[in-house]
């Protein structure tokens, strides 16, 4: 039941006749996952938290850095250097104690991903790698779970809700639906591209709004469509997505795929090369793409066309490396298919191994 404090604060949620007390009591029995706390999880966790959800999860492994102040809400100049999951949940405890926020420490990935998205309700994809998006389609729809979807690219947006119940307990198209193969090898995420900051604030409203929808039943949302928005000049368009047959199974391989591949970072990198030296590291970029990378902690680093060519690797596990972690990621994938063996990627690429150089003297770029 509400308490009279709970009814005073959500009052005007309350006096809307289509959600009323009844309402207000099933987003308090609710449960939501966010993964990612950028620039679309922070409105999203804001506005979940003020609406009175009443189990918020969220997973982010990044810490809070400079230039983050420009479109993620939740965080401050002092908060640099801060895991971002901490200090959400500072703020969103200080503007609603009687939601319950629980902090998942690290990244969402295989090992993880099933285990937590069975603990909510409904997941928000608010993340910005397309292995992410891919790995919470597939865990979602593995475990029968909805799971509202947005991405930005510079002025331009989508959202969705994908893998929806209706009325009969049919499901709603999936990400994969949509996008069945893990193509744009050069994809672009907000780092590299650029993004306007009010975007992720108007995106992840829309997907809070989503969120508050599917519990409280006001209509069909965005299940089964897929919302196109141009920052520039205002343009919505809705474009419907129907689910497709092979919708699970391609779900069931893809989490089977992904058990195979494991992300490590710099410093688990290194921790393999001491007991494993020298390994296969493989760089998947293109030829004029800086900086150069010969070596990493004194293994040689090979490019993706001495790699293919080389028959003899096939039987060794290839750590896959490129600018930022994505095409990486793609790659292993790709290869732990068509061999059915385990393969590594490096979180973060190169990028992150430049800004790791400056603390460890001994990556050679």
């Amino acid at each position: 039941m509400l308490t009279n404090q709970e009814l005073e604060r959500y009052a005007r949620q309350i006096a809307l006749s289509e959600i009323g007390a009844a309402g207000q009591q099933r987003l308090k029995q609710a449960s939501v996952l966010v993964i990612g706390v950028g620039g679309l999880g922070c409105q999203v966790l804001q506005q979940l938290t003020a609406a009175g959800v009443g189990r918020i999860g969220m997973i982010d492994g990044d810490r809070v850095e400079l230039s983050n102040l420009q479109r993620q809400c939740l965080f401050g100049e002092g908060d640099v250097g801060r895991k971002k999951t901490e200090v959400a949940q500072e703020r969103l405890k200080a503007q609603n104690s009687q939601v319950q926020l629980e902090i998942h420490e690290g990244s969402f990935h295989p090992k993880n991903a099933e285990t937590l998205v069975a603990k909510y309700d409904l997941v928000v994809d608010a993340s910005d790698r397309i292995d992410v998006r891919y790995l919470i389609n597939d865990a979602c729809v593995c475990l029968e779970k909805a799971f509202v979807y947005a991405s930005l690219y510079a002025y331009e947006a989508q959202v969705a809700l994908f893998n929806a119940p209706d009325d009969l307990g049919n499901r709603s198209a999936t990400y994969r639906c949509l996008f069945p193969e893990e193509s744009g090898s050069k994809v672009q995420n907000c780092q590299e591209r650029g993004v306007l900051a009010v975007l992720p604030a108007l995106i992840g409203a829309i997907q809070a709004n989503e969120v508050l929808n599917y519990f409280l039943g006001l209509s069909e949302g965005l299940s089964g469509r897929l919302l196109l928005f141009n920052q520039l000049n205002y343009h919505f368009q809705l474009i419907e997505v129907n689910r497709h047959e092979k919708a699970k199974e391609w779900a069931k391989q893809g989490m089977r795929i992904r058990q195979q591949v494991i992300e490590l970072s710099p410093e688990e990198l290194r921790e393999k090369l001491a007991r494993e030296f020298p390994c296969l590291l493989v760089d998947v970029r293109d030829p004029d793409e800086s900086p150069e990378l010969t070596s990493f902690a004194g293994n040689e680093v090979l490019s993706k066309a001495v790699f293919e060519k080389g028959t003899a690797f096939t039987s060794e596990s290839p750590v896959f490396i490129c600018q930022t972690g994505v095409r990486s990621q793609k790659e292993a994938l790709s290869w732990s298919s068509r061999n059915n063996k385990t393969c590594y990627s490096l979180r973060g690429g190169v990028l992150k191994l430049k800004e790791d150089e400056r603390q460890k003297s001994q990556i050679h770029i």
